[in-house]
């Protein structure tokens, strides 16, 4: 890939790139109970999605999504989530 293909932030690490969220128009405001859950929910999403990313080879976040094939369908949607917010059954008191 070349220099010019990469973003300004694409080497930052991932808690970088969580602290540049908040700067974002589409990232909800913490003005509420219900914003401040969404900012959360989002910002754990977006760790997720990074750290799956990490698992790939690369020079940056641009070359890993390459990589991971993420740029050319949304099956690695299913990959992400697999078990997310699944909750552990327990023996019960």
């Amino acid at each position: 890939m070349l220099a010019a293909d990469r973003g300004p932030f694409d080497e930052l690490s991932v808690e970088g790139v969580l602290e540049l969220l908040p700067s974002l128009s589409t990232f909800p405001p913490a003005t509420s109970k219900r914003s401040r859950s969404k900012r959360a929910e989002r910002s754990r999403g977006t760790a997720r999605i990074l750290g799956w990313l990490l698992s790939f080879p690369g020079n940056g976040w641009q070359e890993r999504w390459v990589v991971s094939g993420a740029d050319s369908g949304l099956d690695w949607i299913d990959v992400v989530t697999a078990g997310y917010g699944d909750v552990e059954a327990t023996d019960g008191p």
